[in-house]
């Protein structure tokens, strides 16, 4: 390849560093799957008829399983480039992530620029995902940010939890995070509003109510708030 960069075999003390880093995404991808049911979709089109949200992240399971198979496979070597954190050569497919200097600066643990946000984000780009790709696993969030920002825990681990949910490990996603309760809301509130639209579409076709002209403007205004609700996918 001509303008692959120079690489070498990690070091002792990086190969090590970097193994306890895919244990630790992989711990993480795991958690998200136990916790599926609060932060995850078995079905993408669950809200198809919804609008497409712009930052919110919508991640089914079957990505998380495939993540995770990647991942177990991923090996590394180590790049000198000063400019990058992480790369692959994601034409070819080969399971290889090249960390660079600024990788081993990282936090440890999953949050914003860490690690494992880094091992998702890379392993995301061997199976071929792109960010700006329209796909129905996704939205305009980044998987890896999803995972480190808005499924991550709200507080802070102390005396052996995390006191937003009680999870004691902490290699982990949060089943009270932002996702699980924006997933929760628009679960609750789809049937809710579907039959409040029935109902009214239904109101509105009776002669006696067509009748008066006000009362008619009413409930046809209030179908109108129904269904740009259920449009919404954050109500």
């Amino acid at each position: 390849m001509a303008n692959t960069p120079r690489s070498s075999s990690l070091n002792v003390k990086e190969n090590k560093l970097a193994n306890e880093a895919k244990k630790r995404t992989l711990a993480i991808l795991n958690d998200a799957l136990k916790k599926k049911d609060a932060l995850l979709l078995d079905d993408p089109r669950e809200f198809e008829e919804h609008e497409k949200p712009s930052h919110f992240p919508l991640i089914s399971t079957d990505l998380i399983i495939e993540l995770i198979s990647h991942l177990q496979k991923v090996t590394f070597r180590k790049s000198e480039d000063p400019k990058k954190i992480a790369f692959v050569y994601s034409k070819n497919r080969d399971g290889i992530i090249y960390l660079c200097p600024k990788f081993w600066a990282q936090h440890e643990f999953l949050e914003l620029d860490s690690r494992p946000e880094t091992l998702i984000k890379m392993t995301l780009r061997l199976i071929g995902y792109r960010n700006n790709e329209e796909n129905t696993d996704i939205s305009a969030c980044p998987i890896e940010q999803a995972c480190s920002i808005v499924m991550n825990h709200s507080t802070t681990y102390i005396n052996g939890l995390f006191s937003c949910c009680g999870e004691r490990s902490m290699d982990s996603v949060c089943e009270n995070s932002l996702v699980s309760v924006s997933l929760r809301a628009l679960r609750d509130a789809k049937p809710v509003l579907s039959r409040a639209e029935d109902f009214l579409e239904h109101v509105i076709t009776k002669q006696s109510i067509r009748k008066r002209k006000n009362t008619a403007r009413l409930v046809g205004k209030m179908l109108e708030r129904v269904k740009k609700m259920r449009q919404s996918p954050l109500l």
